[in-house]
C-alpha cells in the first residue's frame, strides 16, 4: 500500500507526514537564521560588538584590604593581619596552633621565616632534592610567599619562584601558610592577570589560584574538605600601613589620566621634598600617595614579577611598587627589563 501525502505544492510518497514536517520545519529555521544574519559584517568574535573596556584596569573598590580579608575568610580560610617584624613570629604561632610538626620550606623563602620555623622546633624538610609523593604525603605543613592577590574574588596566585617553591609543595600537605603583602593585593582578577602576565610570557611559570583551603560538597551540599589540596589555609596579610591614614580606595579616575590619543596614562611629577628613598639601594624611590612620578626617578618597578620599564614605555594600569632613576639602578636591584 503506497502512502501519498502532499504537502503544500509537493508530493512525498513513502515518507510519513511527521518527517517531512520536521524537515521543513529545521530548514525555515535555518533560512530565518540566514536571512537574520546577512547584514552583519564577518568580523572575528571579539570585533563583533566593541565592548568599552582596557584589559588590566583597577576596579573601583573600596577598602580593597578588608574587601580581600571579608572573600578569604568566605571561604573558610583564616586571615591574620600584622606589620613585617610580626610575620617569623606569626608563622610560628599559625603552625603550632594547627598542630603541625614537620613543615617543608622552599628554597628560596625569606631567611628570617625559616629561621622562625627552625627556632619554634619544627621539623624542616627541604625540598632538594625534591621530596617523592609519599614525603610530601607525611608533611604536614609548608609555608610559601605568593605573587598577587585578588580581593573581589578572594583568590591568592602563585607563580612559585623561589620564594614559593613548585606546586606539589602547595597541593599536598594538610595546612599552607601563605604570606602576602598589603601591596600585592589588587581589585580584581583582570589587575591580578596583568601582573602574572610576565611570569607566563616571558619566564614560563607556573601558575597556582588558591581560594580558601581545598573543599567539595556532595549531592546534598554536604561540605568534605581536604580532597584535592591543604585542608587548612591560613594567611597572613602583611601591612605597615597606619589604617588612619593608608588610603582606602582605589580610583583609577583620579591617581592617574588616560590619554585616549596615545593609550598611555600619565602621572603628576612630584616635587624635589616629595622624593623619599625606596628601600632599593641608591636611586630608588618609594611611590607616592597619589601615584605621582618621584622626581628624577622615571623608572618604574613591581615587586611581585621583579621587572621594570625603560622610561619612555609609560605606565601601564599596574601602579609601579618602587622607582628608580635609570634602568641600571633597577637592575642593580635585581630587577629585570620587562619584555
Amino acid at each position: 500500500m503506497t502512502d501519498t501525502t502532499a504537502t503544500g505544492t509537493e508530493t512525498s510518497t513513502g515518507t510519513s507526514a511527521g518527517a517531512q514536517g520536521r524537515g521543513s520545519a529545521k530548514e525555515e529555521i535555518l533560512r530565518r537564521i540566514r536571512t537574520a544574519l546577512a547584514d552583519i559584517p564577518d568580523l572575528p568574535p571579539e570585533q563583533d560588538v566593541p565592548v568599552a573596556w582596557e584589559y588590566g584596569r583597577p576596579t573601583r573598590s573600596d577598602g580593597v584590604l578588608d574587601l580581600f580579608i571579608e572573600r578569604v575568610e568566605d571561604y573558610k580560610a583564616q586571615v591574620i593581619r600584622c606589620r613585617t617584624r610580626e610575620v617569623p613570629g606569626r608563622i610560628s604561632e599559625a603552625l603550632r596552633s594547627h598542630g603541625a610538626r614537620s613543615v617543608v620550606l622552599p628554597a628560596g623563602l625569606e631567611p628570617r621565616w625559616r629561621e622562625a620555623v627552625h627556632t619554634g622546633g619544627f621539623e624542616i624538610r627541604e625540598d632538594e632534592p625534591h621530596l617523592d609523593r609519599a614525603e610530601l604525603d607525611a608533611t604536614d605543613a609548608v609555608v610559601t610567599a605568593c605573587c598577587v592577590g585578588a580581593a573581589e574574588s578572594g583568590t591568592i596566585m602563585l607563580d612559585h619562584r623561589p620564594d614559593q617553591g613548585r606546586r606539589a609543595l602547595t597541593l599536598v600537605p594538610d595546612l599552607h601558610v601563605c604570606v602576602i603583602r598589603a601591596d600585592q593585593v589588587v581589585s580584581d582578577v583582570p589587575e591580578a592577570v596583568a601582573r602574572l602576565a610576565p611570569s607566563v610570557r616571558e619566564e614560563r611559570l607556573p601558575l597556582t589560584w588558591i581560594s580558601g583551603g581545598s573543599a567539595t560538597s556532595d549531592i546534598e551540599l554536604s561540605r568534605v574538605e581536604g580532597v584535592h589540596g591543604p585542608r587548612t589555609l591560613v594567611v597572613l596579610l602583611v601591612d605597615d600601613e597606619d589604617p588612619d591614614t593608608a588610603p582606602v580606595m582605589v580610583d583609577v579616575d583620579t591617581h592617574a589620566s588616560h590619554d585616549e590619543a596615545t593609550s598611555e596614562r600619565t602621572h603628576r611629577v612630584s616635587s624635589d621634598q616629595e622624593v623619599t628613598d625606596g628601600g632599593y639601594g641608591p636611586g630608588s624611590a618609594a611611590p607616592l600617595p597619589d601615584h605621582a612620578m618621584p622626581l628624577g626617578h622615571p623608572v618604574p618597578a613591581w615587586t611581585s614579577t621583579e621587572v621594570y620599564a625603560e622610561a619612555q614605555d609609560g605606565v601601564d594600569a599596574v601602579e609601579p611598587d618602587v622607582w628608580f632613576t635609570d634602568a641600571e639602578a633597577a637592575r642593580r636591584a635585581g630587577f629585570v627589563a620587562r619584555g
